[in-house]
């Protein structure tokens, strides 16, 4: 019994860590997550999805999937937009 309770602590503490995490990385109210935050940077510095995919070692169906996300949590229907949200949150 005690080991089941103390994994039961310590799955708290990663959810809660997660929760802090994930708020700390509200981007002006858009919510993105770490990885979101770098492709939205790549994508503001004029980077195409192979060069993301390639600096991020990952795949370029992974990074359009990402920019995919980030349109949809700024409400951006193309990539210029995404620059301007990031732009307006060094801003704020």
């Amino acid at each position: 019994m005690p080991a089941r309770h103390g994994r039961h602590f310590y799955l708290n503490d990663q959810r809660r860590a997660q929760s802090v995490y994930r708020r700390t990385l509200s981007d002006a109210g858009h919510n993105l997550l770490s990885r979101e935050r770098v492709v939205a940077q790549g994508v503001a510095e004029g980077m195409t999805n192979g060069e993301l995919a390639s600096s991020m070692h990952m795949s370029e169906a992974t990074v359009k999937l990402l920019v995919s996300n980030i349109m949809t949590k700024v409400g951006a229907s193309k990539r210029v937009q995404i620059a301007v949200a990031v732009a307006k949150a060094r801003v704020v």
